[in-house]
């Protein structure tokens, strides 16, 4: 599943259809990725094994305490299922320019020369990596971030369901000899 990008130029024609505000969309898409991904894994639990989920994404922006109850959910889905989340951030190593590039105009403003700007894009990108890292993270997984071999994402999981761990015991049960047989040990009372 890949979903475009926060400050992708077709927001504006989406949100007009949507009838409401960018927050409030972005609220609702949100909450239905994350529908997706619990659906994915709900319907993976019927397989007993360990499972890897690779979700390939454009990052994925949670709004403030809005979408921390299906962030939830998703997450419990997932640990009940035994499934792993390996998300990938599609967008690769990015370098944001803070005037803009040849896709948007640039900015105009105070934010421009003071740096608020550059950070407040900053800011946006990372909170858009925290959610895919804290998918990865609460369920055993791993996250591939800023990295343009979106291949690595793939063996990533695959490596991590491939290697394990085979823990086992026995127990040894002696029969405790009784008063009357000799069980050749001396013992004193």
């Amino acid at each position: 599943m890949i979903y475009p990008d926060d400050n992708d130029n077709n927001t504006a024609d989406t949100t007009a259809a949507f009838g409401q505000d960018t927050g409030e969309f972005n609220i609702f898409n949100t909450d239905r990725q994350l529908a997706a991904l619990q659906t994915a894994v709900n319907m993976l639990k019927l397989v007993n094994e360990q499972k890897s989920l690779v979700y390939f994404a454009g990052g994925l922006r949670l709004n403030g305490t809005d979408n921390q109850a299906q962030l939830r959910a998703t997450i419990n889905a997932a640990i009940r299922s035994n499934v792993a989340f390996f998300p990938v951030d599609a967008r690769g190593l990015v370098a944001t320019l803070p005037l803009g590039d040849a896709t948007r105009p640039s900015p105009g403003g105070i934010g421009v020369f003071n740096g608020n700007m550059a950070m407040s894009s900053i800011t946006n990108f990372q909170r858009s990596q925290d959610s895919l890292y804290a998918l990865a993270s609460d369920t055993g997984g791993k996250a591939l971030l800023d990295n343009n071999d979106l291949a690595a994402g793939i063996v990533q999981a695959e490596q991590a369901i491939t290697s394990y761990y085979v823990i086992g015991y026995s127990v040894i049960i002696r029969a405790t000899p009784t008063s009357t047989e000799n069980s050749g040990v001396s013992r004193s009372h």
